[in-house]
């Protein structure tokens, strides 16, 4: 989901123009919340995600950066606290940078520049359930995008998240990498369609029409044949369109989902197997360099829609880029 608050400037002479506020969030030092071993940022059913590591009673670890010249750094955490709250601040005369946790899950990170300082506002909203969202800014142009996990969010629109996201994520906690997360995430994805372990979508299809049978046996038994594919089957649940299913079906399906997606630290291979299904993460495939990771990804959209669809992987790049900015259009 792609919403724009307003367009004033062109994006294409704005990325001219932000490159040196981007050095500078890439040349700033890492952050105290970086450097406490007992204190992690993780990605956890697709959002960020705080977990202290603390034996003994619970104690608050409030740490002042005071040797840094015109520089204002803290950090306050409760160790030992399963809901975690957390707030940090970071200020220079470039920028002033803030991240605020509670409940280990509901993150509000803003990043703006210092008064009289030319630079991007980054800002990103998480909730424990409903869409994250990050806005980008930088004078009077502005662009809000909404996505319903962390990773969607990054494969989804890879230039801004690479541009003005994950330096600032990195400089909170490096140990996320998640940029090299994706790239395995993405690898995984070739990987599963590559070497299909489910059977045809018609043939899927007919086992969900068999969730709403009239006879509870046959019910019961198309539950466990979705259930026995595995974390395969997960991504194509999430792509079922509840308006078009009976509750009985709606029920079995989240039955099924809760059981195969536990609340537990992201792989690539959990990330992959929800994703799988995600047309608008494969459209951004197309635009790999390598023509048989675009021949797979052009193979999977057709098969998610399908019919085949307008792409050519051999193409010149120009003709590629053109075939794929329409595409971008038509999933909006």
């Amino acid at each position: 989901m792609l919403r724009w608050s307003a367009v004033c400037l062109s994006w294409l002479c704005l990325a001219a123009g932000s490159l040196e506020a981007q050095q500078d969030v890439d040349s700033a030092p890492q952050s105290l919340l970086s450097q406490q071993h007992n204190v992690r940022v993780e990605v956890v059913m697709g959002r960020l995600f705080v977990r202290t590591v603390h034996m003994g009673t619970k104690r608050r670890l409030d740490v002042n950066a005071s040797d840094q010249p015109g520089v204002d750094e803290s950090l306050s955490v409760m160790l030992g606290d399963p809901r975690v709250n957390l707030r940090y601040k970071f200020h220079n005369d470039q920028e002033r940078l803030t991240l605020d946790v509670t409940d280990g899950f509901n993150f509000s990170l803003e990043r703006h520049p210092a008064p009289g300082v030319t630079g991007w506002t980054v800002q990103y909203f998480q909730q424990h359930q409903g869409p994250i969202r990050l806005h980008l800014a930088l004078d009077d142009a502005m662009k809000t995008i909404e996505a319903d996990s962390i990773w969607q969010l990054i494969l989804e629109h890879p230039q801004d998240a690479e541009r003005h996201f994950l330096p600032l994520l990195t400089r909170l906690d490096p140990r996320l990498a998640l940029s090299q997360s994706c790239d395995d995430v993405r690898q995984q994805l070739i990987q599963i369609v590559s070497q299909p372990t489910l059977p045809p979508r018609p043939e899927l299809m007919k086992i969900v029409q068999q969730l709403n049978h009239k006879s509870f046996a046959k019910r019961r038994a198309a539950t466990k044949q979705l259930h026995d594919f595995g974390q395969p089957i997960v991504g194509f649940l999430n792509d079922l369109d509840p308006k078009l299913l009976s509750a009985e079906q709606r029920r079995r399906i989240k039955q099924i989902q809760s059981r195969l997606v536990q609340p537990e630290l992201d792989t690539s291979e959990r990330v992959a197997a929800r994703l799988v299904a995600n047309p608008r993460v494969w459209c951004e495939i197309l635009a790999s360099r390598d023509v048989r990771t675009r021949e797979i990804a052009t193979r999977h959209l057709s098969y998610l829609y399908d019919r085949k669809i307008a792409f050519a992987p051999d193409a010149s790049e120009s003709i590629r880029a053109a075939q794929l900015k329409q595409l971008r259009t038509q999933l909006r």
